[in-house]
């Protein structure tokens, strides 16, 4: 069996995970590192794909933008400084 993205993104979408196009990329390219060895004789397992696709869609950077990020940490900040003040006054 010769996986194609279309076949790994319906293997994902049984699997109630949602791929991107660059994960399903990743995805083939690490059914191509599986050594020939490796592989059953009648290419490779719908198990093996199932693991590399959990494996990829747990592995998810998340990607924020800096102004965001910057004011996300501003604001939590900003809700600790009562505590500490309070910490402070109170020995």
């Amino acid at each position: 069996v010769i996986w194609s993205p279309e076949e790994i993104q319906a293997l994902a979408d049984g699997m109630e995970i949602s791929l991107t196009g660059h994960e399903i990329r990743t995805v083939l390219a690490r059914l191509e590192d599986i050594p020939e060895d490796q592989r059953i004789e009648s290419g490779i397992s719908s198990a093996a794909v199932m693991e590399i696709i959990r494996n990829e869609s747990e592995n998810r950077l998340v990607t924020v933008p800096a102004e965001l990020l910057a004011s996300l940490i501003q604001t939590a900040e900003q809700a600790l400084w009562k505590r500490e003040w309070a910490a402070r006054d109170h020995g």
